[in-house]
């Protein structure tokens, strides 16, 4: 990804570096102005092994909480300066800075509303680009061996500092936020029909229904993908 961005662009995501390959465009990132991130290393086994404890020791620290699961990692290396603009996430996340520096601003939406509208968006394709700056922000620096928690749909963007960026970010999810997100892609399907959902949290039963519901048809459209299957 192109490392110089505004703050705020809300067309989605940052212009592709492209006709580089990944090896060279790691070794020589910070000439290239560019930003690139290796996806679900947890899929690694030793990187698996190592999310695993990690997450296993903030369960600890923080009394053991049920139901944190689907553990998955994302190592950034970024360019000196690069700037990821404002954005949202869905997942809880622990955020790791191991190489260089970074200011990482945190906040969180102008309404309700906005902050449903732009899960809605999300949960059915969009890459959660905000339109705005965080509402109420928060700007942390963080240096080697400093981390920090990042609550979903929390809006954040970050800004490099003089030199290369290596970072590790640690998300997991729960069952209340999987079954939120269903929800979410759910209300997205029915306001194209002209209906107008309300969003999570309004009616655990209804919540139940528009979450069955979304996992049915995934499992049905799964099934339809599967080799021998035809339409």
């Amino acid at each position: 990804m192109a490392a110089d961005q505004q703050a705020v662009n809300a067309d989605g995501q940052p212009g592709r570096v492209e006709g580089v390959a990944p090896g060279d465009l790691l070794r020589h990132v910070a000439d290239r102005r560019a930003w690139m991130s290796l996806l679900n290393i947890e899929q690694d086994l030793a990187y698996g092994r190592l999310l695993a404890a990690l997450l296993e020791e903030v369960r600890r620290a923080v009394g053991q909480p049920a139901g944190w699961n689907r553990v998955e990692g994302y190592v950034f290396v970024s360019a000196p300066g690069a700037t990821t603009p404002a954005h949202i996430d869905h997942e809880h996340n622990l955020y790791f800075q191991l190489q260089g520096t970074k200011r990482f601003t945190i906040g969180g939406s102008p309404s309700p509303e906005e902050e449903h509208r732009l899960l809605e968006a999300f949960y059915s394709g969009s890459y959660g680009a905000t339109a705005f700056y965080p509402t109420d922000p928060i700007t942390y620096v963080l240096e080697p061996g400093d981390g920090l928690y990042v609550p979903p749909a929390a809006v954040h963007l970050v800004e490099n500092g003089d030199e290369p960026s290596i970072s590790l970010s640690v998300v997991f999810h729960t069952p209340d936020l999987d079954r939120a997100a269903k929800v979410y892609a759910c209300n997205a399907d029915l306001r194209r029909l002209g209906v107008h959902p309300r969003p999570p949290g309004v009616h655990a039963g209804v919540d139940i229904l528009k979450a069955t519901a979304v996992s049915g048809w995934r499992r049905v459209r799964s099934g339809m993908r599967r080799p021998g299957k035809s339409s």
